[in-house]
């Protein structure tokens, strides 16, 4: 009992040791069984290090050097990509850059890049391969920071000798896609690493008292978080979080600041919002410019409201209704019938409407078959060699408008259609100055080109009577009388041309009978790739349907936290608790919204490195479900706890080996 007791207590004394050891073993074999380039964007994010280590200054948006993008492609062709991902490049071009997919320089800031090119500073004349591998082990150098810091940040939220304390840190060298992410050539680490450098210092903050070092250290890392990957960027808003808790805990300062954080969310909603403006609900556009506008006009058929367009370029400034997935399959084959009052502030032509169905998202793989060096779908990406999207004009003419409105009728048969995106799009005029109105826009099932004008029973256009037959309009809020707000000009200024930012985007949650796709594949890809999903997100776990079992880890997790709030509500530590949630919520909703709005372009499926630098804040919620479950099962068994932990710990090493060998199975080594 006692050589039992001296390991045991030798054990906790170099936890830390024991951990960034094992970290160190895992994560050198992912760093040499994944083959060269098998990462996102691996090529892209190499060349940028690169580039800083054998040219003078930082490399700046467009710069590139032909002979290294050789070398990059002419590796790329030896390990097959093209065989996994189906992805191609030419090492052989010449009069034009050649193609390595995805390029960083001028999108991310330079800081990961020049702690990664360090190493190629010192070994620039040697194969192209040896030097990613340099580069990844520069990763995997600040993979294992990562770890010392959860570490610390455990040591500092729980009590000494806390269980919690270990099994973070195992569940951070045995969860799959994060050690294959903090192993490879990519800013993702950085970004990890700097959130996690200032949960840590949020987390000391908290518990003890607010110090001059601490707040330094709290604005270091909230810098650093800046200068590392946007990812990272909740690290501004929540340090500002941190400072107002701490600034509340005192109760002289408690009331001013109260006054002072409702007068700045006052003040912050009344300038970031437009009180002038708004945009129809369920309306959407891929540019800001083009964002149709909801607004009242003397000539309104339908209610007091119509939904209206400034004159752009060219038709590529098109508004767009999104349909949902049942009445897409409804219109299929049918013949359908599109109507809607038109006019302009000047006479002028538009191009019709239409139709318009998206590419062809690849489903998720459940399971990995050993590849054949056939093509591979990357799941959750657009497939351009698929057929071209589907595209149906109301008319073959263009729509002569006045001033006044007139009631337009079209008809058309729609071709078959899939389960993808579908939508109506709306063009603008291109003369300079002028203005298009829509008002009481229609589309239903059946041919009502004969029928006159339809009555309808509302002023949002919802219902109503077209030649003495009822029905229920495919357009929602066709009239424009429902809204949404938009943010202020300065606001939208700032933003990029094309940006999924806009606040008809955002507010796209409400529209979940159209965008509820989004939101499930969403949420099935994030879950895939947080647990086990490799390569360029198209190299899953081995095995029939795997990834059920990451469901039943997950669902005991949950019915662990749940039973933590209930055992914790009342305890002061719940509101750290709070704390972590909020972090991990605010991430994840930040993540899902990655690709809100993508839809009418190339439709993008976020994945879960994207909440990787919550990491360490999402590793203390699972394994605090765990850890909670294994309490309930001592109570009710009256086994010891070690049997629990040991069966836990060899399901999380099982894991990881788990997916080493699917990793080997896959590309046959």
């Amino acid at each position: 009992m006692s050589r039992w007791h001296h390991i045991t207590t030798l054990m906790k004394r170099n936890q830390i040791w024991i951990f960034l050891l094992l970290g160190l073993f895992i994560g050198l074999i992912f760093v040499f069984t994944v083959p060269p380039w098998m990462h996102y964007d691996e090529p892209g994010h190499f060349e940028y290090a690169w580039l800083i280590a054998n040219k003078p200054g930082l490399p700046s948006e467009g710069d590139y050097d032909q002979n290294l993008r050789r070398q990059i492609s002419a590796s790329i062709i030896e390990v097959d990509i093209e065989g996994y991902t189906g992805m191609t490049t030419d090492p052989l071009v010449i009069d034009e850059p050649i193609s390595i997919w995805v390029t960083h320089i001028g999108n991310h800031p330079p800081t990961y890049y020049l702690l990664a090119s360090l190493p190629l500073r010192l070994f620039k004349h040697t194969d192209i391969v040896f030097q990613l591998y340099l580069v990844r082990l520069v990763s995997l150098s600040l993979y294992l920071v990562v770890i010392w810091i959860s570490y610390r940040s455990c040591r500092t939220i729980f009590i000494p000798d806390h269980p919690l304390t270990w099994m973070i840190q195992l569940f951070l060298v045995t969860l799959p896609s994060f050690v294959d992410i903090m192993t490879a050539a990519n800013n993702d680490v950085l970004a990890v690493l700097a959130f996690s450098l200032f949960f840590w210092t949020s987390v000391e903050i908290l518990k003890n008292e607010l110090s001059l070092m601490r707040m330094g250290l709290l604005m270091g890392s909230v810098i650093l978080c800046l200068l590392s990957k946007n990812t990272s960027w909740l690290a501004v808003p929540l340090g500002l979080l941190v400072v107002l808790i701490v600034f509340l805990r005192h109760k002289k300062y408690k009331k001013w600041v109260w006054s002072a954080l409702l007068v700045f969310i006052f003040l912050g909603i009344m300038s970031v919002m437009s009180w002038r403006e708004s945009t129809p609900a369920y309306f959407y556009s891929k540019n800001i410019s083009a964002r149709p506008k909801g607004v009242k006009t003397d000539n309104w058929e339908l209610g007091e409201t119509a939904i209206a367009q400034d004159s752009q370029e060219n038709t590529r400034f098109q508004f767009f209704h999104l349909l949902s997935t049942q009445d897409s399959k409804a219109l299929a084959t049918e013949t359908v019938t599109f109507g809607a009052w038109i006019w302009a502030d000047q006479p002028t032509s538009i191009d019709p409407p239409g139709i318009q169905q998206g590419l062809t998202i690849e489903p998720l793989l459940t399971s990995a078959p050993v590849p054949t060096r056939n093509r591979l779908p990357i799941p959750g990406i657009l497939d351009h060699n698929l057929a071209s999207p589907i595209e149906i004009k109301f008319s073959t003419n263009t729509i002569e408008l006045t001033t006044i409105p007139q009631f337009f009728v079209f008809k058309t048969v729609v071709p078959p259609m899939g389960d993808n995106n579908t939508w109506v799009y709306f063009n603008p005029c291109t003369d300079q100055g002028n203005r298009v109105y829509w008002d009481g826009i229609i589309l239903i099932v059946g041919d009502f080109t004969e029928d006159g004008i339809p009555v309808f029973d509302s002023v949002d256009a919802s219902s109503g009577r077209w030649g003495g037959e009822s029905f229920t309009n495919i357009i929602r809020n066709g009239s424009g009388e429902n809204s949404w707000p938009v943010f202020a000009n300065w606001v939208s200024r700032m933003l990029p041309e094309r940006t999924y930012l806009s606040t008809s985007d955002f507010l796209s949650v409400f529209d979940l009978q159209a965008t509820s796709l989004y939101f499930q594949y969403t949420a099935e890809r994030l879950f895939r790739t947080f647990w086990a999903v490799f390569g360029w997100a198209n190299v899953p776990m081995f095995g029939q349907k795997p990834y059920r079992f990451f469901l039943m880890l997950s669902l005991i997790a949950i019915i662990g936290i749940l039973l933590h709030i209930i055992r914790e509500i009342k305890n002061h530590s719940f509101k750290s608790f709070l704390f972590i949630f909020a972090v991990v919520l605010l991430q994840i909703i930040m993540v899902v919204y990655r690709g809100v709005g993508s839809w009418f372009t190339q439709t993008y499926i976020p994945v879960a490195r994207y909440c990787y630098p919550a990491i360490i804040p999402i590793g203390i919620l699972i394994t605090t479900g765990w850890h909670e479950v294994i309490r309930a099962l001592h109570g009710i068994t009256g086994k010891s706890k070690w049997i629990f932990y040991g069966v836990h710990i060899c399901t999380q090493l099982g894991i990881i080996l788990w997916a080493i060998l699917s990793i080997a199975i896959f590309y046959r080594l």
